[in-house]
């Protein structure tokens, strides 16, 4: 009998499984489920409930990926979180802060420095100041995220006497930036250390709904999680460093794809429900980011694969601004989905089309639907309160929404709500033009014919021109954010400056330049290889507009799933060596341990050395991610150097370890 694991794939709007042979790595069963926001649970067990019971019983491993943390960054949502930047200069980060994804300065709270660039302190905090002020600064917080702008250099001391005294008074998770990443910079490890805060909510909520499915069946197999970077880690590591699972569902389709459709040089396109990732395999190798994940608003640390994600999938609302249509970043119920539970929301659509209650600016089409319960949760005022409640029993339309607390469709505010996934809206979306194209009929056509009606008559055009202007604005975006990604890898000016308005405009106008006097050509050798749900549809004309090929693999649609029950473990670290400095009063080198740091007059012996701690770390990094056996071991070194006037400046060393 062959080894048996399985895969699930927590998506926005599906959740997929996969039976795996794991000694012959091919697919023996799979199988699609709405993903059930208000109780994860239950999609999950809907879709093992479609897979064969006796193979379902014969795991041995469960693999796990989601998109939940990649869709809660690309839409600013997750749960309420607060950081403390101890050493942070307020004015810059109110001056670049943003590029790093703090754009609710409130959220930030500052002391003042007290270490050197060395990572020494140069006196004691004032602690009992300090805890004074936790409860009225994160009392309404479900995390708290910690940096200190030199803890790579002292081994964190102040983050952890900074997380115990908040643990002390609050029975919250405390993300220490040193217990995440080694790495310098405290921008982008302040914005990891923050948004970890925020998606453990996410992800120990996903896990109790993997648990309480797999206990009810008597399961008790192994769980890991996928990483960013393709690997896999335990689940004792993934709660407490969920910022990892930033893109384990782009990584999990990487890893699918190389099983299911094997090509020396492609471009990954996985559109889902609330967003599209695109990955690339260069000679049979998956590209990494090499300064660490970028997505959404948020910069961080995070290392793994380049995979570039934005805002559009079969769920994403369709809407309309200036008379023009917008397939908006946001994920949205589709109605013709909502109408299978509530089919009596198709006669208020129909009775506005009639009675003509169009409006130029506001989405009066679209239902607030319930997510979560927070009647008991003292952290939301009483009105919010108040709407959920007006909701609870069905759905309301835009302007019956609004005067259940009093307002009018121009007052009523429940942004907050939507943020925390409280709420959720219904509108038109891609997957309801797809009913009506015939591309996919799951559900109720009709529904997403009296949405497209009357969006249609908002932008006064025929329906018919609606669904051909959606479907070319879909393929639209996919061709800009394809070229706009080979020409940042493949381009170094790009890669380093990103796209400016000019090209980006002539990259559109690329799209469909028959009125153009001069044609803008970009084409690529790469082939597309298309995953996910939906993404049969678009990827043909994409591809001929590039001047290559599209593949749809076998199993295209669970992917993501494949990839998260055949991954393997991984770590990488780097320790940094830099030249003493004045402020240390002595000559040679510096290695700058996870623990400690070591003075070397040789910079050879401190490479050995930061080989020698490099190599202990990882090993412990393995065992933490689920990994005991069968590690190997390998370093690589690299010098960083700068321009000064004439001359190449030697800056530092990395010693870069990693195990597999």
């Amino acid at each position: 009998m062959s080894k048996i694991g399985i895969g699930i794939d927590t998506g926005g709007t599906y959740t997929d499984a996969v039976i795996f042979d794991l000694e012959q790595n091919k697919v023996l069963a799979s199988a699609k489920s709405l993903t059930t926001k208000q109780d994860l649970s239950i999609g999950i067990d809907s879709v093992l409930s479609k897979l064969p019971e006796e193979m379902v019983a014969q795991a041995e491993m469960i693999g796990l990926s989601t998109t939940l943390a990649t869709n809660a960054c690309v839409e600013n949502k997750g749960g309420r979180a607060k950081l403390l930047f101890l050493g942070g200069d307020k004015k810059v980060v109110e001056k670049v802060g943003a590029q790093y994804g703090f754009h609710d300065l409130n959220d930030i709270f500052y002391e003042e420095r007290i270490t050197t660039l060395s990572g020494d302190i140069i006196r004691t905090p004032d602690w009992k100041q300090f805890s004074s002020t936790i409860e009225e600064r994160f009392g309404d917080c479900a995390g708290v995220g910690i940096v200190e702008i030199y803890a790579m250099r002292n081994g964190g001391i102040l983050e952890k006497e900074a997380k115990k005294l908040i643990q002390e008074k609050l029975d919250i998770p405390v993300t220490c930036s040193n217990e995440l990443f080694s790495d310098l910079g405290s921008l982008p490890r302040g914005a990891s250390a923050l948004l970890n805060a925020r998606l453990i909510p996410i992800i120990r909520e996903f896990m109790q709904a993997v648990h309480k499915v797999l206990n009810s069946r008597n399961i008790h197999a192994p769980i890991v999680i996928m990483r960013s970077d393709g690997s896999v880690m335990s689940e004792e590591f993934a709660k407490s460093h969920p910022v990892e699972t930033l893109l384990c569902g782009p990584a999990a389709s990487v890893v699918g794809a190389g099983y299911t459709a094997a090509t020396q040089n492609c471009v990954i396109v996985d559109m889902g429900g609330t967003t599209t990732d695109i990955a690339l395999i260069e000679n049979n190798n998956p590209v990494r980011a090499e300064d660490g994940i970028s997505i959404g608003q948020w910069k961080t640390y995070v290392k793994g694969l380049l995979v570039d994600t934005f805002g559009l999938g079969g769920d994403s609302a369709i809407r309309f601004s200036d008379n023009k249509l917008q397939i908006d970043s946001v994920r949205v119920i589709p109605l013709c989905i909502l109408a299978q539970q509530y089919p009596q929301m198709k006669e208020r659509l129909s009775a506005m089309i009639e009675n003509e209650e169009f409006h130029v600016t506001r989405f009066l089409h679209e239902w607030y639907c319930p997510v979560k319960d927070i009647q008991n949760n003292p952290h939301y005022s009483e009105e919010e309160k108040r709407f959920c409640r007006a909701i609870q029993e069905h759905p309301l339309i835009l302007s019956d929404a609004a005067k259940s607390i009093d307002k009018d469709i121009y007052t009523l505010n429940v942004k907050r709500l939507e943020d925390e996934g409280i709420v959720i809206r219904s509108g038109l979306t891609p997957t309801d033009i797809m009913h009506l194209t015939g591309d996919f009929t799951e559900y109720d056509k009709e529904a997403s014919l009296l949405g497209a009606q009357y969006v249609a008559r908002c932008l006064n055009v025929e329906t018919k021109q609606l669904c051909d202007a959606v479907y070319d604005e879909i393929k639209k975006k996919l061709y800009c954010n394809i070229v706009r990604v080979l020409l940042q890898h493949s381009v170094p000016y790009y890669k380093k400056h990103g796209i400016d308005e000019g090209l980006s405009r002539l990259i559109e106008n690329s799209w469909s330049d028959e009125n153009q006097t001069i044609h803008s050509l970009f084409q690529t050798p790469f082939s597309l290889v298309g995953v996910g749900a939906p993404i049969h549809v678009f990827l043909d004309d994409v591809a001929k507009k590039l001047g290559t090929k599209a593949i749809i693999p076998e199993f295209a649609g669970v992917t993501n799933a494949i990839g998260a029950v055949a991954g393997n473990v991984s770590v990488q670290i780097e320790i940094s060596i830099l030249p003493a400095t004045m402020e240390d009063e002595s000559d040679g080198y510096i290695v700058y341990g996870p623990d400690a740091n070591y003075t070397y007059t040789d910079l050879e012996q401190a490479i050995q050395k930061a080989i020698e701690i490099g190599t202990e770390k990882v090993r412990q990094d393995m065992a933490a991610r689920g990994a005991f056996n069968n590690i190997t071991v390998s370093h690589k070194i690299k010098n960083y150097s700068g321009e000064a006037a004439d001359n190449t400046v030697y800056l530092d060393t990395g010693v870069i370890v990693e195990a597999h």
